[in-house]
């Protein structure tokens, strides 16, 4: 006869198992704690809370995330001088960038690259110096353990040294954005087969505008895609089909604006049309501001409202931003030929301080023949150069 076994023996396997699948998990959370705690990320965020570890290893664990962030911006080590303050915070960088660099986009680089690695910015200023110069000043680290002062600064024109002999100023640098296209197909077409090299702000979604996006991807010009935005009095004031609204969801304001980007192709640009409700929503901006990141595109901001968010979120959210240093409008009249001149001079004026200028300004044949004119004589005040030299670009770009 078979000898049955125990309900003792019976119990006691399970329990075994059970106990060995607990000691596996626990030998793996284990394992997995200290692999956190032994990783960059595990050390900074150890110090930063309970302040155990060796601070100068976490020195250099933040100045490695600032290095990261730079180097996202298109900064070479070259570009970057260090040097030990003796103060607090100890370290101090100083980073000097080409004329078509961004320190604004910087900014957004090391901002997203120490809050990956456990590090913050704990304060930051932007300003103009008086040698046309633009600089951005950080200070990183943890809290209350600063430990590097970034400055990054773009230069503006140079200047004479004192003593050398005085050469002749190079002509300052202008792009030009034509827009009001689609009115005349005769001026159009002219547009389109122009030499001088102007981008060309095109409707997103307007009547007829699949066939001005497909020829002026076909001669190959530069576009600045304007998307419509809800305008503060809409809708009396109507920017006209496929307007992103404020009231749609942020899944939606992404979805229709990425698709207007992949219609237009490559554009080098989108910009607002309308839109002085719409930027002062900062939902709103934050989903147009992700569809532009997930396609490499830069925003062009015309005509920003007081209360507009969109420059300040440009920073935090690693967009690549710009405002048109001139917007000439009812200038472009006929008649208006004199406030035509004074527009230009006021962005040549800007050009020569802080390098290059950006101009948008409606297409016209009065518009037209005034930049034909200026550009054949022998020493025209601005050089024409292509949108691309003169807006920033998103990292990698």
């Amino acid at each position: 006869m078979t000898k049955r076994r125990s309900s003792t023996s019976k119990g006691s396997a399970p329990l075994l198992l059970g106990a060995l699948a607990l000691l596996a998990l626990l030998l793996f959370a284990g394992g997995e704690l200290f692999a956190f705690f032994t990783s960059d990320l595990g050390r900074v965020l150890t110090y930063r809370h309970v302040r155990l570890g060796n601070r100068a290893h976490i020195v250099r664990l933040v100045g490695k995330r600032v290095h990261a962030g730079l180097e996202k911006a298109g900064v070479v080590p070259s570009q970057t001088e260090e040097k030990v303050t003796g103060g607090s915070p100890a370290l101090k960088w100083n980073v000097e960038m080409s004329r078509s660099g961004s320190p604004t986009q910087a900014n957004a680089a090391i901002t997203r690259e120490l809050e990956a690695g456990g590090a913050v910015v704990l304060s930051g200023r932007e300003r103009t110096r008086e040698d046309g110069a633009f600089e951005v000043a950080l200070v990183v680290g943890l809290p209350g353990f600063p430990t590097h002062e970034v400055v990054v600064t773009r230069p503006g024109v140079p200047t004479r040294a004192r003593g050398e002999e005085e050469e002749p100023a190079a002509a300052p640098e202008i792009a030009l954005v034509l827009f009001g296209l689609g009115d005349d197909a005769e001026l159009d077409r002219s547009l389109l087969r122009h030499e001088l090299p102007f981008a060309l702000a095109l409707s997103a979604a307007s009547e007829g505008h699949e066939k001005l996006l497909r020829e002026a991807k076909t001669s190959r010009r530069e576009i600045v895609l304007l998307v419509p935005m809800e305008p503060e009095k809409y809708p009396s004031q109507n920017p006209g089909p496929g307007t992103l609204l404020v009231s749609m969801s942020p899944g939606r304001i992404e979805s229709m604006a990425r698709g207007y980007i992949r219609e237009a192709g490559a554009p080098l640009a989108v910009a607002n049309y309308m839109g002085s409700l719409a930027t002062q929503d900062e939902q709103f901006v934050g989903a147009l501001y992700r569809a532009l990141r997930k396609d490499g595109v830069s925003f062009v901001h015309v005509a920003p409202a007081p209360r507009s968010v969109c420059r300040n979120m440009a920073s935090s959210e690693g967009v690549a931003y710009d405002e048109p240093d001139a917007y000439l409008d009812a200038e472009t009249r006929p008649g208006r030929g004199k406030a035509l001149e004074r527009g230009w001079a006021d962005a040549i004026d800007r050009a020569t301080r802080q390098g290059n200028a950006l101009v948008m300004m409606r297409a016209t044949p009065a518009s037209l023949a005034w930049l034909e004119k200026t550009l054949a004589r022998t020493e025209p005040p601005f050089r024409l150069v292509a949108a691309s030299r003169v807006l920033h670009r998103p990292a990698g770009k």
